[in-house]
């Protein structure tokens, strides 16, 4: 697999005439590294067949790894088709593999009900237990992350690595660098009270204040922050001790998003993307002058509308007393 990728970053190996971005190689690295080197790492590619393929996919899925076992699936998959290519193969026993998680998980959205018991888990999950009677064990770090996620709407391996100093404690805003934001482009995120409040106890969980990560490894000594995945592992452990249909943090995302743009709330789908900085359309203006100069784009609209869909969240997890649309009828009226 060192082989493939090295290919791909070299411009060696072009299967469908576009070479990958920097970005996605470096993405399938860490994917290698983290759920398919300890399997595959060692192993003569003449070894691994059909059947080693699928426990490996279906092991990260039933860890509640849905998103990363289709990635891995198809980055095996990739892999072997290199290897025919190069002649060290003669057939790719993963080809014709169906994906190990559902395609149709990504139309998930959460009832009420379901972010309702969500949320109460996320806050006491030792109150809940697993299939096998334990305590559901979720860290209190990414217990805060996943809160924050389903609050802010923003994407798990941003939110996973925010940084100290990316956040205006002072201002309420979390400014996400091009570095680091998915699309390449500066998002300033505004955070709405309950959403300040909770990266504020993100910050005073640290042991070593130093961290330069809001959510730092405890398993690096805090000289790293948690991986992403470990917000979806978290995920999919609590939703099968809720006995739900499998969700991920980035079905909070798609939740959110889908309320803010119903009759329920009424924000419209160019703010929605704004709020979840989606590539779109520049609104008007230039797309030089958005990318360099208006970091701060509709920033007045974006709070308005994660303030209305917090206010909203909060009184669907019960943690705010749901608004009467009822007036009631002053004394002595008729």
């Amino acid at each position: 697999m060192q082989a493939y990728l090295t290919a791909c970053e070299t411009g060696v190996w072009i299967p469908k005439g576009k070479r990958k971005k920097d970005q996605t190689i470096k993405a399938e690295r860490a994917l290698y590294e983290r759920h398919i080197k300890k399997e595959f790492g060692r192993r003569p590619l003449g070894e691994i067949g059909r059947p080693e393929i699928k426990a490996l996919t279906r092991g990260l899925l039933a860890m509640g790894i849905t998103t990363q076992s289709n990635h891995a699936h198809a980055l095996i998959r990739q892999t072997f088709s290199y290897a025919v290519e190069e002649e060290l193969i003669e057939i790719n026993p993963a080809l014709g593999l169906a994906s190990p998680s559902p395609k149709n998980a990504r139309e998930r959205i959460l009832t009420d009900e379901e972010l309702k018991a969500v949320w109460k888990t996320l806050k006491a999950p030792e109150a809940v237990k697993d299939k096998s009677g334990n305590p559901l064990l979720i860290s209190k770090g990414v217990s805060i992350a996943l809160r924050l996620a389903a609050l802010i709407l923003q994407r798990r391996a941003e939110i996973a690595t925010m940084r100290v100093d990316e956040v205006d404690l002072d201002q309420g805003v979390w400014l996400i660098p091009m570095d680091r934001a998915k699309n390449g482009r500066s998002h300033a995120v505004p955070l709405p009270p309950a959403a300040l409040q909770l990266v504020k106890d993100a910050l005073a969980l640290r042991s070593k204040k130093k961290s330069p990560f809001v959510f730092p490894s405890p398993r690096s000594g805090e000289t790293t922050h948690i991986h992403p995945d470990a917000l979806t592992r978290a995920m999919g452990h609590m939703m099968r001790a809720l006995d739900l249909p499998l969700a991920g943090p980035h079905d909070l995302r798609r939740t959110g998003a889908t309320i803010l743009a119903s009759e329920r709330l009424g924000v419209t789908p160019f703010i929605v993307s704004q709020v979840l900085n989606h590539v779109t359309d520049a609104g008007g203006g230039s797309a030089t002058t958005r990318r360099h100069y208006n970091v701060h784009h509709y920033a007045t609209e974006k709070r308005a509308a994660l303030t209305a869909w917090e206010e909203l969240l909060l009184e669907i997890v019960g943690v705010k007393k749901r608004k009467s649309n009822v007036t009631p009828m002053q004394r002595g009226a008729a």
